[in-house]
């Protein structure tokens, strides 16, 4: 028996489970929306190749009839707990084999209370102030991580059911970092607001050592950097009174930190690269001034760059003689680049969306003008998309060896187009959106978030993904 619901495709083995599993995931009570369940996996679940798992307990009965036994009509099926299995390869065609099993089901959990405006969407009044796209560590998938208007966060289901929610201090600065503090593969949220720094696992829950407290407001997004890779996570907090905050995972100050303070606000997140096996820090202050810094705070540059007032810096990349090079944005929304000790070169006159995507390595720096959009690899020329129809918002996604764009019509429709500036894909409810590749399986996914209802996901179709589409007009 096959069951299709919105984007689900359920498989039984007769009608009625069908009809049991099709309950299940209407209601919210299948395994993977199961607070107690997601807890268990916290515990137990790491990288593999195939992980399963299924509550004994709830279906000793079906159990019971598949095995044919004599131990009566539930007993033993129906005292256990969950049973979960794991299997990672190793070399020589092996494979290594994690099996659990619980003694007795876990007791249930109270799931935070919810109303029906923070399941369905947003309450009235209290719109999307920030969304985003975060890895579930469990099954590779993504989910929607988002704070409305009165700072509640919020972690949902592509399809908006909502697994938690925490009220937080104030509006985030910038984007959620995930990090994995006890380099076990499994990841945890890393938000800031002006007044706390916040370190949230799985299910909502504070990390131990967490949520930190700061003396002086936070002025811009916080960092998080793995200098060699060992694990050894350095957050980077900047602050009003012109310091930068330099925390372990442990939500402690790093002993050897000495960055000066500078004599105003920090404006800009702080930026890292690995220039020749040496780590470079850069971030920008109130008065244009940029400071660059080695990983333990000392000066390796006093750049005589400074960026106009007001600017917002934006990236920071290597050249051609891996000289490092700043690309921000005016007042005035042009878009401009040049060396530490270097004069600006425009990129362009005005744009209305900009940013930097940083995958590994490889750092790509994109714009919009309005009427085109343009990605540049590092030491490469832009690329430029022409987009017929003028545009209001725009958002990149690089998958695997594609670029995808995300472009609002002024007064219109998100949409998706390929390189070429063939549109793919249509949203039809209007609000906040973001792109992202929620399987993931290389392809894009448009997520809109509106007023009311739950998100719609539209992405492109098969006969798009190789070379099909139609111009964005």
């Amino acid at each position: 028996w096959c069951v299709l619901h919105e984007n689900w495709c359920l498989l039984a083995s007769d009608s009625v489970a069908a009809r049991l599993a099709a309950d299940a995931l209407v209601d919210g009570s299948t395994l993977g929306n199961d607070l107690t369940v997601a807890a268990e996996l916290g515990e137990l679940a790491a990288q593999a190749q195939h992980t399963w798992w299924c509550d004994m307990g709830a279906g000793g009965l079906a159990l019971h009839r598949r095995s044919a036994d004599s131990l009566g009509i539930a007993p033993p099926w129906s005292e256990l707990g969950t049973l979960f299995v794991q299997r990672m390869r190793t070399a020589g065609g092996r494979a290594y084999l994690s099996i659990a099993v619980r003694a007795g089901r876990m007791p249930a959990k109270s799931a935070p209370e919810l109303t029906a405006a923070t399941v369905a969407g947003p309450a009235a009044g209290s719109g999307i102030a920030w969304s985003q796209a975060v890895r579930n560590h469990v099954n590779g998938t993504q989910e929607l991580l988002v704070q409305d208007s009165t700072a509640l966060l919020s972690l949902r289901t592509p399809g908006g059911r909502l697994l938690w929610q925490v009220p937080l201090d104030g509006p985030l600065l910038g984007p959620v970092s995930q990090v994995d503090r006890y380099h076990n593969g499994k990841l945890q949220l890393l938000a800031l607001t002006a007044r706390t720094l916040y370190l949230i696992d799985r299910n909502g829950r504070a990390v131990d050592g967490f949520p930190v407290k700061l003396a002086a407001e936070a002025s811009a997004p916080v960092a998080c950097y793995d200098y060699d890779g060992d694990g050894q996570l350095r957050i980077l907090v900047p602050l009003a009174d012109g310091r930068v905050l330099n925390l372990g995972a442990d939500g402690r100050p790093v002993t050897g930190w000495a960055a000066p303070q500078a004599a105003a606000t920090i404006t800009s997140a702080v930026h890292h690269l690995r220039v020749r096996g040496k780590d470079h820090l850069v971030y920008a202050d109130a008065t244009g001034t940029l400071h660059h810094l080695d990983r333990r705070g000392a000066r390796r540059s006093t750049p005589k760059l400074k960026l106009p007032a007001g600017a917002e810096l934006v990236a920071v990349v290597t050249g051609a003689t891996d000289a490092l090079t700043v690309v921000w944005r005016t007042a005035e929304e042009a878009l401009q680049e040049a060396a530490l000790d270097g004069k600006p070169r425009p990129l362009a006159a005005k744009v209305i969306a900009t940013g930097q995507v940083v995958a590994g390595k490889v750092r790509r720096v994109w714009w919009c003008t309005g009427d085109s959009v343009f990605v540049r690899d590092p030491g490469g020329k832009p690329k430029g998309t022409a987009v017929p129809e003028a545009m209001e918002a725009a958002m990149m996604l690089p998958v695997r060896d594609r670029v995808w764009w995300a472009v609002r019509r002024t007064g219109g429709r998100w949409t998706v187009i390929d390189e070429r500036g063939l549109a793919v894909a249509e949203a039809v409810a209007g609000g906040p959106a973001l792109l992202t590749d929620l399987e993931p399986d290389g392809t894009p996914d448009l997520v809109v978030l509106p007023a009311e209802g739950p998100p719609e996901v539209v992405r492109p179709g098969p006969g798009t993904m190789d070379g099909g589409g139609k111009r964005s007009e």
